[in-house]
């Protein structure tokens, strides 16, 4: 993400994920690359539903232009002009449930689905629903690109009724229906930059 940013070929970016955990998570991380390198110019916007409290961003450099703040506060127009100007990076994180009310907020339809992103991320996608998972999907521009991380061997969306036999994958998680309905190469990380080694050394042992 950091790369993306810095080359700057892709000027809208969508951070989004199950829960707001998540989406913080992965967000502070990418501040954090991208607050060490003045190249790396952009408009970076935490946005939160009506009835939750906006996590207070950490402070960054002054190349970052960080905001916090729920969708209908003031802060809401100042991302929606920055997604206008094609010439400014604008990256927006937030959790998958409240998508589409920031693609009617940004968008020029007024619709939940408008193709505005150079670049969707879905994070913990196996603990997102493939119903949950279109909210983020239909504002993907057609040329842009989709990055779908998760780990497959986390227990999948509880539900309360049974899938229709032969189309479980329809209502399991985003990663799933991919995986199974159209064989999409699985790319492991394998190197762990978060695990202490002492737990690590313990587990190879069993």
């Amino acid at each position: 993400l950091h790369a993306v940013v810095r080359v700057g070929t892709q000027r809208k970016l969508l951070i989004t994920g199950s829960t707001y955990r998540t989406v913080e998570d992965l967000a502070a991380r990418f501040e954090f690359n991208l607050g060490n390198d003045a190249a790396a110019s952009c408009d970076f916007y935490w946005v939160y539903s009506r009835n939750r409290d906006p996590r207070t961003p950490p402070t960054t450099g002054a190349h970052v232009n960080l905001r916090s703040f729920t969708i209908d506060s003031p802060g809401a127009q100042e991302m929606t002009q920055s997604m206008a100007e094609a010439s400014r990076t604008t990256i927006i994180a937030t959790t998958a449930h409240i998508v589409n009310q920031v693609i009617e907020q940004v968008g020029s339809s007024g619709s939940p689905i408008d193709e505005l992103f150079d670049l969707v991320v879905l994070d913990e996608s196996s603990q997102v629903p493939v119903t949950l998972a279109l909210r983020p999907l239909c504002a993907l521009r057609e040329k842009g690109q989709l990055v779908i991380v998760g780990d497959h061997l986390q227990m999948p969306p509880i539900h309360s009724l049974e899938p229709p036999v032969g189309a479980e994958y329809l209502v399991s998680s985003i990663q799933t229906y991919l995986l199974k309905r159209f064989k999409v190469i699985r790319h492991d990380l394998l190197t762990n930059y978060r695990s202490n080694q002492d737990l690590v050394e313990y587990a190879k042992t069993l």
